[in-house]
């Protein structure tokens, strides 16, 4: 069962990658396209370089779309994970004036830090 789902480079992109592309469609255009959308710059050798790369990737992804899911049920995880969660228990802690005994600057029993947000 293949996915079906497109991923659109660009929004405002005319060159639509999309699982089962043929590699073809992978081009300087799009490539300079997606270098300018990342602010870089790239030389010629490199256009190439990546148009190459680009290709195989969709050509891979077009790989897996053949594979059979039937009866796969959707997992948000590769492995499922069990107790990732520690039991909510009481431990000893320190008390409020060991927590504050190294603090740079105290007042009124609180660390003071410097401010976040100035107001205007």
């Amino acid at each position: 069962m293949a996915l079906g789902r497109r991923a659109v480079l660009c929004y405002h992109c005319t060159n639509l990658l999309f699982a089962g592309a043929p590699v073809s469609m992978i081009d300087d255009r799009t490539v300079t396209h997606v270098a300018r959308l990342s602010r870089l710059e790239l030389s010629a050798e490199e256009v190439a370089q990546f148009r190459a790369q680009l290709g195989e990737i969709l050509a891979y992804i077009q790989t897996l779309n053949t594979v059979n899911l039937d009866g796969v049920p959707p997992a948000a995880q590769a492995r499922p994970a069990a107790d990732v969660l520690r039991d909510d228990v009481a431990r000893p802690s320190l008390d409020q004036k060991e927590a504050l005994a190294n603090a740079p600057a105290v007042e009124d029993g609180y660390f003071v830090v410097p401010p976040v947000i100035a107001e205007e």
